[in-house]
């Protein structure tokens, strides 16, 4: 594959525009002790679709959207090893969208901030971080809603001989203000993790306990055992007990747009048993990944009923989830062919039925071509089967199916780039009411 040569200069830069009026642009400076980037993104304008509930032409008003975002990562050397310091922030202003019976004027706001840091050194590494996320809605109809999340972690490490203890303590508040009401949620967990070496294995159990100010709290563990077999092939096995608790919106209820999450105080703490079996293998020209996983879960959540503009969550008594995760590459003179997806079930084991927008196969095909001078022309195909909208499964999405096609050139040294999304402007659905997009045309250049 033809890259430009870059070791020249640290700058990055990528440019987008296409798909009516839309536009993406990047910027970003690396160097090994500094890298800082800034993107941005702004979209605008409507499509149509058929609502599968109503099988009816719609149109999405003011799809419109603008965002910023920025990264940086900053390395400072110590006395006895180094610092790394990242930091992130990403503010973005839409429209929600929604169907023509109610021509969508909300304007939300999502704000996302991050801080943290890691030492290393010969025996000791640490982690502190914290992060802040803000969502502001403001309905046509309705009162003005803020879902916000915060939340801290600290990790330090302390290795002795070949094997490592880590411990852990991280914390998150989140509040929701709707229907004139104001809601909490206040979580501490404290944990332990050893990592134990017995050459080829690395062993490494873990303990957790997560204080909570609304659920009940919960203890949580598990154990990984990974082998590095030979230069080639890896394999691990690995087993965990974790719980999850559902977020505010689900118990309090919340709007956004046409979609009404009703509330429901009665949901309980999900409680999952997974198991996992993964093996790596890479060896010029060929590299695959295999997994295959198991997922046992009590008091899972989910939409009642996805496809109605007004729905809650609820709790699945006992829900199971299996199937095998698999992505493999491999290269051949000019030509590079890759393929990868997963083969699951998903199911509610007391009614036997499927559990919403869980698609039995996903497959996404890619082939290259860098036989042309300077050039690479790249296919990609991204296919979902067909998932259901209830847990009734009586509705359901059709199958979706993506061609897409890329063209990068060598130009005053970076790459030109054309794009074409959804080639044979396919219609389907990403999820109920949300379509994708039509066929769509993209030029850009990147240095």
């Amino acid at each position: 594959m033809f890259r430009p040569n870059r070791s020249l200069s640290p700058w990055r830069v990528t440019a987008f525009t296409g798909s009516g009026v839309s536009a993406k642009a990047s910027v970003v400076y690396a160097k090994p002790e500094v890298v800082f980037g800034i993107h941005s993104d702004a979209s605008q304008g409507q499509f149509i679709y058929v609502d599968p509930r109503t099988l009816k032409n719609e149109t999405r008003i003011n799809n419109d959207s603008v965002q910023l975002s920025q990264l940086g990562k900053y390395l400072v050397k110590v006395r006895d090893g180094e610092v790394s310091i990242i930091q992130s922030v990403s503010l973005q202003k839409r429209t929600n969208p929604g169907p023509i019976t109610y021509l969508a004027k909300d304007k939300d706001t999502q704000l996302f901030a991050l801080l943290g840091g890691r030492y290393d050194s010969r025996l000791t590494s640490g982690v502190l971080s914290g992060t802040i996320s803000l969502n502001h809605t403001t309905p046509r109809n309705s009162e003005t809603q803020t879902n916000r999340v915060r939340g801290g972690y600290a990790k330090i490490a302390h290795r002795v001989f070949d094997s490592t203890t880590e411990f852990l303590v991280d914390e998150k508040y989140s509040d929701l203000a709707t229907g004139g009401q104001f809601y909490s949620h206040h979580i501490v967990g404290a944990g332990v993790q050893p990592q134990i070496i017995l050459s080829p294995f690395t062993i490494s159990p873990e303990l957790k306990f997560e204080w909570s100010s609304v659920y009940r709290h919960t203890l949580n563990g598990g154990i990984k055992t990974a082998a590095k077999i030979n230069p080639y092939y890896d394999i691990s096995l690995e087993y965990k007990y974790y719980h999850t608790y559902p977020d505010l919106p689900s118990r309090y209820g919340y709007k956004a747009g046409w979609f009404e999450l009703l509330p429901n105080p009665d949901l309980t703490t999900e409680q999952d048993h997974s198991f996992s079996f993964n093996h790596i293998f890479k060896t010029a020209p060929f590299q695959t990944s295999l997994s295959f996983f198991y997922l046992r879960a009590l008091n899972r959540p989910a939409l009642s009923n996805p496809a109605n503009i007004s729905t809650k969550m609820i709790n699945i008594s006992h829900a199971e989830m299996y199937g095998v995760v698999f992505d493999s590459t491999f290269s051949l003179y000019d030509f590079r062919f890759g393929a990868g997806g997963q083969v699951s079930s998903s199911r509610d084991l007391q009614t036997k039925k499927e559990l919403t927008y869980k698609p039995k196969l996903q497959l996404n095909i890619f082939l290259e071509f860098s036989g042309i001078k300077n050039t690479v022309l790249a296919f990609e195909n991204r296919w979902q089967a067909m998932r259901f909208l209830n847990l009734e499964n009586t509705m359901s999405i059709s199958p979706l199916s993506q061609l897409d096609f890329r063209l990068s050139y060598a130009l005053f040294g970076g790459s030109g780039i054309f794009k074409i999304l959804n080639i044979l402007n396919q219609e389907g659905y990403v999820s109920e009411g949300f379509p994708v997009m039509g066929r769509s045309f993209w030029v850009g250049y990147q240095i």
